[in-house]
């Protein structure tokens, strides 16, 4: 074969002469770009080192290599000639030089990796995570709200307005830097755009929403020592423990010193009384714990629902009052925790009213507060005089103004305008709102309304069902979660 023909075709393909313009571009392109490459792996290796290992530890390393000094003059002034043979095979002599520079760099490399595992994955950890923040960054709207209540209305048509942003953000946000070795299918096309509010009673300073170390892909050995966090998961109406697997799969690649339990009693249980799913939630979870986390070494339980996942959480919560000073996070997806007393589609509504007839479902008959005339005595208003959620240290109320399954404000326990009116139904879940919020004693409470982009027409998105399945099913809007909420699991 002949290596210089064949060399100056790919180099300078369709080329009988070429100009010093052309021949440092193909350099360039070429030379100058793994260059790039070397430098910045060996610059990160001497941080590394610099910063984490002892002088002694120093010593038992080969020697580290040194960063390529770039010429000054362009690459065309030092070729003897310009003919294409000679100009790829000099090319191609500084690839080859390159390559075994590359070669060393990567040999010290992976010495260090194998002697110091943990603190290289720490580092390369700690970065990773700034850049995924920064990335996810570009996806999500954050609104701090100084309230003296969390009471207060809410913005007339939040929802609308939430829908209106994101539109004309995906129709201008044209790309975003990707990351490397990471999923491909996350791009401002199909990326859920966040709406993150966070309503505090206290001034929250920029640095308290996000520190690298809060999230860690390594397992800590020594977790036991330090306590055990639980964390457990509850599926919803005729759902099941594998319907929470990818939340419980993104906690678990960013905390895998969690424990998570996928809560599997009420699994073809969800059509009775809700107190009673509870009370076998609360039950389940005392023998998990019993089981897998003695308490002396349990330090905090949370919890994430889905739909009536959110609910059956709060029913179980008065049986677990010994626990209460270790209740750390709860998080809620589409949990319709005020009814749905202001549900805006009709056709739901008129399916509701179906099953209601059909299944003769008292679940669903309490949901709709149909389960007793008198609309204090209902089990969702006593369930709001119940003690529960006071006890944690992080709420988080996540829902979607496109979920018609889980109405807009009954999801983020938020006073609309509509029950600003002066009626019955209206004072009622005005009540209800405030006897869960007013109970409250942290000073922070975060709403975040997922806003997703649904491609084409479905009957399920037609009746609203398609974002409520995607709480369960779209890994970008989880992972995105766990970064807008990392403080949740430090």
């Amino acid at each position: 074969m002949n290596l210089p023909k064949k060399l100056a075709e790919q180099f300078f393909p369709d080329c009988f002469q070429v100009s010093d313009q052309e021949i440092n571009s193909v350099y360039n392109h070429y030379v100058m770009h793994l260059i790039e490459i070397y430098n910045k792996n060996c610059e990160f290796l001497q941080a590394f080192v610099e910063g984490n290992l002892t002088s002694q530890a120093k010593k038992l390393l080969p020697e580290l290599p040194k960063t390529i000094t770039q010429k000054s003059t362009p690459f065309s002034e030092s070729l003897l000639r310009k003919d294409l043979l000679y100009v790829s095979e000099e090319i191609f002599k500084n690839i080859q030089e390159l390559a075994s520079k590359t070669y060393l760099m990567i040999f010290v490399f992976v010495e260090v990796i194998k002697t110091y595992p943990q603190a290289m994955c720490l580092v390369l950890q700690l970065e990773y995570n700034q850049k995924l923040k920064n990335h996810w960054s570009n996806y999500i709207f954050r609104n701090v709200a100084k309230v003296n209540s969390f009471t207060e209305v809410t913005h007339e048509n939040l929802g609308e307005h939430h829908n209106q942003i994101a539109r004309n953000f995906r129709r201008t946000f044209k790309s975003s830097t990707p990351l490397e070795a990471h999923q491909t299918d996350c791009f401002p096309l199909t990326c859920p755009v966040l709406f993150h509010d966070i309503f505090t009673k206290s001034v929250l300073e920029e640095g308290s929403f996000w520190d690298p170390n809060w999230l860690s892909y390594m397992h800590n050995p020594d977790y036991k020592r330090k306590g055990i966090h639980l964390i457990v998961l509850v599926h919803g109406f005729q759902g099941s423990s594998f319907d929470v697997r990818r939340i419980r799969n993104n906690i678990a690649m960013v905390r895998p010193d969690t424990v998570l339990m996928c809560s599997t009693l009420n699994e073809g249980e969800t059509e009775g009384e809700i107190i009673e799913m509870g009370r076998r939630l609360a039950s389940e979870i005392k023998s998990y714990i019993e089981e897998w986390c003695p308490m002396r070494l349990l330090k905090k339980i949370s919890f994430v629902g889905h739909s009536l996942g959110g609910l059956i959480i709060r029913a179980a919560l008065p049986f677990l009052s010994e626990y209460s000073g270790l209740m750390h996070f709860f998080m809620s997806f589409s949990s319709p925790h005020l009814g749905y007393m202001y549900s805006n589609s009709s056709l739901f509504n008129a399916g509701m009213w179906v099953l209601k007839k059909w299944r003769k479902s008292a679940c669903l008959a309490q949901l709709s507060m149909a389960d007793s005339y008198d609309m204090r005595e209902c089990f969702l208003y006593k369930l709001s005089q119940e003690t529960g959620l006071d006890w944690f240290k992080h709420l988080c109320f996540v829902s979607s103004y496109q979920d018609k399954y889980s109405p807009f404000e009954s999801a983020r326990i938020e006073i609309g305008p509509e029950a600003m009116k002066e009626t019955q139904k209206a004072k009622v879940y005005t009540e209800m709102a405030e006897n869960i919020l007013n109970k409250l004693s942290i000073d922070k409470v975060h709403r975040i309304d997922v806003n997703y982009l649904i491609k084409g027409q479905s009957f399920d998105s037609w009746i609203g069902r398609s974002a409520h399945i995607e709480m369960l099913e779209n890994d970008a809007m989880m992972q995105m979660l766990v970064y807008a909420c990392a403080q949740f699991f430090a």
